[in-house]
């Protein structure tokens, strides 16, 4: 759990949140937590997937992926998920959604390039959402 300086809440109000977001953290790995676990709907049929700072990605196909934000009812935070196409062919990405950053490996064809087959391309997370 991160400080927010623009964080309207008091001391007090955090305090109680913070012992659940911990709470919530030490009990995640429990028999219980694996019983009752919940199923993410994505639509991942593609070459990759990443999970990083509570954004969960899953190409579809070779040329577009989908995002999820995971929901934190501790932190106020709704699921949200968007989907992106690109104009091309995506071997691997990754993302670090604290930067708002997307970045992919695109696959070239070999005969259309005498350089290695592959590029990288940076694109925002959210520039299509």
């Amino acid at each position: 759990m991160e400080d927010n300086p623009s964080d309207k809440l008091t001391k007090a109000q955090k305090l109680p949140l913070i012992r659940e977001y911990r709470a919530a953290w030490d009990n995640v790995h429990t028999e219980e937590t694996a019983r009752r676990g919940k199923a993410i709907p994505m639509r991942i049929d593609g070459p990759a997937w990443e999970l990083g700072g509570g954004v969960l990605a899953g190409s579809i196909g070779a040329r577009e992926v989908e995002f999820r934000q995971l929901p934190s009812r501790i932190r106020g935070i709704s699921e949200h998920t968007w989907t992106t196409a690109f104009g091309f062919n995506m071997a691997d990405f990754t993302i670090d959604p604290g930067q708002d950053l997307f970045a992919a490996v695109e696959r070239v064809p070999p005969d259309q390039s005498v350089l290695p087959s592959f590029c990288c391309c940076p694109h925002l997370m959210r520039s299509a959402s």
